[in-house]
């Protein structure tokens, strides 16, 4: 997938200008087609958007916005994930035409149970929509987990912020699943393992702060705004809809259709910013 530099992305926008009225920049490479699904839902109608560009990764997008403050009559908009932000209580950069997503990635936004519930009708053909939901179970799905996944963010977000060189999110949630479901044993000690970590860094007053604090800003925040969707929701509801209603796309593919069932009311912190940046 074809990237671009910041210094770049003036030009791209003009090149493009030819089919988008609006310019959308955005961190990820992996799903462009995702990106352009879900902006497509949000703008107007009269509103052309053929391509989002991608800048592979948050610091290109920022350093790309950072460049371009001049307001010069171009409809732009640089969209960058929230990440551990919203659980250390980071502020996002003062940047015109920047907007950082209420939620820790894009997946957290598109996987919606209203949507699922529509792709998993497609999958059914004959199956009644209550069926499908009643089959689906999504809030037992996510539930059953919730507690676990917080704790284990809020132990992330304090390690990243006071010994980033310890691995955290990367690694995906099927590392801690036995038969397709969580295992909550592993969760918990994939926990113990990062603090031993910490400790071993000679880091344990400053996690012991950090970790209160972000538990602390956690208890009024939703799951959404924590956890990555991209590593650890998307993950299990993918498995869960292959094994409930036999869906045999691939990840990405899910996602694209997440995106096309996307409503404005999911997120209308972003629909705001669309429609500001008309």
């Amino acid at each position: 997938m074809i990237s671009y530099s910041a210094r770049a992305v003036r030009a791209i926008g003009f090149l493009k200008a030819a089919y988008n009225d609006i310019e959308i920049f955005v961190e990820d490479t992996a799903n462009p087609t995702m990106w352009l699904r879900l902006i497509q839902k949000l703008v107007p109608p009269h509103i052309r958007l053929e391509s989002v560009t991608p800048l592979r990764g948050r610091d290109r997008v920022v350093d790309a916005c950072r460049r371009d403050q001049q307001a010069d009559g171009r409809r732009r908009l640089y969209i960058i994930d929230g990440d551990y932000d919203h659980l250390l209580g980071r502020k996002k950069p003062r940047l015109r035409y920047l907007h950082r997503l209420r939620a820790y990635c894009s997946e957290n936004i598109i996987v919606r149970e209203q949507s699922l519930v529509e792709i998993g009708l497609d999958c059914s053909v004959t199956a009644s929509r209550h069926a499908v939901a009643t089959k689906l179970d999504y809030q037992n799905l996510i539930e059953t987990y919730e507690h676990l996944l917080r704790e284990l963010f809020i132990v992330y977000a304090a390690t990243h912020l006071i010994c980033s060189k310890i691995q955290t999110v990367g690694i995906s949630i099927m590392e801690f699943t036995s038969n397709n479901l969580i295992d909550p044993k592993k969760i918990r000690k994939r926990m113990s393992d990062v603090i031993r970590q910490v400790r071993r860094e000679g880091k344990s007053l400053e996690f012991s702060v950090m970790r209160k604090e972000a538990r602390t800003r956690a208890s009024s925040l939703p799951l959404e705004m924590i956890v990555s969707g991209k590593d650890y929701i998307f993950p299990i509801v993918y498995v869960h809809m292959r094994s409930k209603f036999s869906f045999r796309g691939n990840q990405e593919q899910l996602k694209v259709l997440l995106a096309r069932e996307f409503q404005p009311l999911y997120s209308p912190h972003l629909s705001l910013a669309i429609r500001r940046s008309c």
